[in-house]
């Protein structure tokens, strides 16, 4: 079996999962993806099975959009909301105002670090959840962000768009 499949990837699955899940269902080996999304990530996940998984490389997977929530005044082991809370801080302050300006330091390109939760080789070696180990930046570009009102200490955070960028090498 040959084609393409667009998957909507539930938090708390690897895409590996996704993968694996599909060569199950198909009774197919050969089954790809088309970019790895976090295990807490929720969305599309472009899967090609059979001699399709030669068309990966040239599918339109960028720009990518991102919608995500924050909750400010906690920092976590993992800098996600996963991980468990290391350090909390005053959230007085911070109205929707001071979010719109925080986020103009945030467009454009800069370097990234991925948390440790993220799907990261280093060296061509796949790093454990939760490793320290020595993260490298990533290269980043935000085209556009937008602040939406949450309530509380939680809000919705930017939409994140993301140009076109590779890893540091």
């Amino acid at each position: 079996m040959d084609g393409v499949l667009v998957c909507d990837k539930p938090a708390g699955t690897t895409s590996h999962d996704v993968v694996a899940k599909v060569r199950r269902l198909a009774h197919q080996r050969r089954v790809g993806h088309g970019g790895t999304l976090d295990p807490p990530a929720t969305g599309v996940l472009v899967v090609a099975l059979g001699r399709a998984t030669r068309l990966l490389p040239f599918l339109p997977m960028e720009p990518k959009r991102y919608l995500a929530g924050i909750a400010f005044g906690a920092e976590t082991d993992t800098l996600d909301a996963s991980g468990v809370t290391t350090g909390t801080a005053p959230v007085d302050g911070i109205d929707e105002a001071a979010v719109a300006r925080g986020l103009e330091r945030f467009l454009g390109p800069q370097q990234q670090v991925p948390p440790m939760v993220s799907a990261v080789k280093l060296d061509g070696e796949r790093t454990s959840a939760g490793s320290s180990a020595a993260w490298r930046t990533w290269p980043a570009c935000a085209a556009r962000l937008s602040a939406r009102s949450g309530s509380g200490r939680r809000a919705r955070s930017p939409s994140w768009r993301r140009c076109r960028a590779s890893p540091a090498r």
